[in-house]
This record gives structure tokens, sequence and C-alpha cells, in this order.
């Protein structure tokens, strides 16, 4: 009865997709769990706890759960290696003066680091972009591969103002944030041709900007876009007044449409994750991990 009132009102709010019920896969064991993350297959979910020291897995097929990774700040970003059964995550070389920070690659089952960029100083990423790795010196500067070839087509941001801008392949600068916004994230697209950017100020926003021309949809009181592996969707979730997550709704780039997901009732999510054609949704409520099939 509870996830039926819940699919009604969802209903209410405008277009709703179909979902079973959530399912608990992960349980809180100390640390809130934070930011899943789906492999290409649909296989592996990737995850991280609170103080983002230990990145763990689970495999769907076994329910099997486990680290794979424990060091110094690994799990503030990771991904699936493509076309492999691996980790991509940035970790600091502790015996480097210039704690270099490189992109490292592991087995999901057997710990054995291998270093993917060979870049000196801070960096961030790792990002996967057109089935290739990419990371940055700097937010404000270009994607760059493991090779150091830059890719222009991106979003840039100065961390200090908040300031955001997308350039496009022709170099040109097809959008900019206005002097009242303040940026705080910007997601690429898995196939580079969108970017969802959250706002912090002067209230929480999401816009979903196109690359090539800068062309914007925004979604107010909205955030922690998440895309779908195909690019075709992006899951974001919705802030009440208080500030506080009240639900996850679906973003379709083929018609610019929005979907509600029934959630049960009293449920605060946060950081969802699509599977590739977006038929699976994981999501964080009170610290723990859940998942639900979407469609029918």
């Amino acid at each position: 009865m509870k996830h039926l009132i819940s699919f009604v009102f969802a209903c209410l709010l405008g277009g709703s997709v179909w979902a079973a019920s959530p399912v608990k896969l992960v349980a809180k064991t100390g640390e809130d769990w934070q930011q899943p993350v789906y492999d290409a297959s649909g296989s592996y979910l990737a995850f991280t706890n609170a103080s983002q020291t230990e990145i763990w897995f689970r495999d769907r097929a076994s329910g099997a759960t486990r680290p794979v990774v424990k060091a110094q700040k690994p799990g503030r970003r990771f991904c699936f290696e493509p076309g492999h059964n691996r980790l991509l995550f940035r970790q600091a070389s502790m015996a480097d003066p210039n704690r270099s920070e490189r992109m490292l690659s592991t087995d999901l089952w057997t710990y054995d680091p291998v270093p993917r960029t060979t870049n000196v100083g801070p960096s961030n990423g790792p990002y996967v972009i057109e089935d290739k790795l990419w990371y940055r010196s700097s937010l404000s500067g270009p994607l760059l591969d493991v090779s150091n070839k830059p890719r222009t087509a991106a979003p840039y941001l100065d961390p200090t103002s908040g300031a955001c801008w997308v350039i496009n392949a022709a170099g040109d600068t097809v959008y900019r944030s206005t002097p009242a916004e303040k940026i705080a994230g910007m997601e690429t697209s898995p196939d580079g041709k969108w970017v969802a950017l959250v706002s912090a100020q002067p209230i929480i926003n999401l816009s979903l900007v196109w690359i090539a021309d800068g062309t914007v949809q925004r979604i107010s009181k909205a955030g922690n876009p998440g895309w779908s592996g195909d690019s075709q969707t992006v899951a974001y979730t919705v802030f009440a007044d208080n500030g506080r997550s009240s639900a996850i709704r679906l973003w379709r780039a083929a018609t610019g449409n929005t979907e509600s997901v029934p959630l049960p009732p009293s449920c605060y999510p946060s950081d969802p994750a699509l599977s590739f054609h977006a038929t699976l949704l994981a999501y964080i409520s009170d610290g723990e991990l859940f998942e639900l099939s979407l469609g029918p």
C-alpha cells in the first residue's frame, strides 16, 4: 500500500516511470555509503564510504560485496575502466613531495594498482568520455587523455568564483554561467555531448547544456546528477524548501521531458546512479545502498 501511495503521488507531479520496489543492497555498517557507480554491463556497482578512504564493489550476480581500495581519499572520484573489470581512481603519491595525483587502475578482485597517467602535481578525475580515460590538472584547464592530448569540448570551472563556461570542439565559448550563480559541480555525459551543471547559489539548480551550441535546459531545486552510460538519461535529486532531498527524477535527453521515480514515503534519497540503458537505479538513503529496476 505504501508503495502504491508513493506511485500515485509521483504521477501527480507529472510523468512517472515504472519501477519495482527498492531493494536494500548494502546496509550501513558504520559510516554512510556514498557515490554508487555502475559498470557498463550492469554487473558491478562500486561505491565509497563517507570519509572516502575506501572504495567497495558489489557483484550483482552473486551478491558478493567487498572493498577494492583502502588508501588516502581514493573515493573522491572513481569509475570503471572501459572494456575491463577494473576500477579507475585517483590517488596521491605520498612519497612524492608534490603529492602527484595519478589515475590508477585495479582489478576488482585482486588489488594490483597500475598507473594510467604520468602527470605531476594535483589533478582531477578520472572521467570516462567516449570510452576513453581523461583527467585534468586544473578544472579551468582542458581535459587530458593518458598521452596528455587535450580535449577542448568540455565545461570549465573557476573553483574560487564558481564561474563556469562551456567550450565546444571548435573552440567557441557557447555557454557562461550568470554572475549570480556559483557552480559547485559539473558532470559531462559519457558521449561527451552534454554537461550537467549544479549551481549552489543563489539556489540549487541543475542546468543541462548541449556542448555543441550551448542550448540549455534548467531544472529548479535539483542536483546530484548521474548520467546513464548511453547518455540518454540523467537521474537527479529534487530538494524541498528545507534543503533536504525529497525525490528522484529522470530527465530524458531525446525529449527533454522529466519523469518521477516512485519511492517509499519518508525516503530522502541522494547520489542517484543509472546503469547503461537506465534500467537500474541505485541511490543512498539513510546511509544505506538501495537499487530498483526501471521500466517494464
